[in-house]
């Protein structure tokens, strides 16, 4: 990333600022202000390091869909009555690919964590904080999922335990 002189002043007076708010990171704040004055590339690029592209409202409303079809699957099986075929851990929401698929899980913690929507998918079913890392690519088989569970019309919200158990099995 090639910054301008004005935008790396910019940064500069900025990090200054937080060297005198934040007690602690003073010398910190002062590196991050002395590689942007001096224009080195290598360090500038660092500090941009975990800073993400982001994501296209396209991608955002894939995630929506996701997170609303493991809000119905989760309460769909909450209200059956002694399931045989599927379990709590089959309908709980792993999030995506923390290596591959970053900027879609952190979407994910960020409606639940600060829009507070889907919350009940923030949760296991043995009462551990989901981090959203599913450590494996899941992109395709939700929107694998997403398709057959839009398919089902206005019946996606109440689904029965046969339903369900095809919805999860779709890999």
């Amino acid at each position: 990333m090639k910054l301008s002189k004005v935008e790396r002043q910019i940064l500069v007076n900025q990090f200054e600022i937080l060297s005198h708010l934040r007690p602690g990171s003073e010398a910190h704040y002062r590196q991050q202000a002395e590689a942007l004055q001096n224009g080195f590339d290598l360090a500038i690029a660092g500090i941009f390091e975990y800073m993400f592209d982001g994501l296209s409202a396209e991608d955002c409303r894939r995630v929506l869909n996701h997170m609303d079809m493991y809000s119905a699957l989760k309460n769909s099986f909450g209200r059956l009555n002694a399931p045989s075929s599927v379990t709590a851990a089959d309908v709980e929401f792993e999030g995506y690919d923390g290596n591959h698929e970053t900027a879609f899980m952190s979407y994910a913690r960020y409606l639940v964590e600060h829009e507070q929507r889907f919350v009940e998918l923030g949760t296991s079913h043995d009462g551990r904080s989901n981090d959203f890392n599913s450590h494996s690519a899941s992109l395709d088989r939700y929107d694998r999922m997403f398709a057959a569970w839009e398919g089902l019309g206005s019946a996606k919200f109440q689904l029965d335990e046969a339903t369900i158990r095809r919805l999860v099995d779709i890999r």
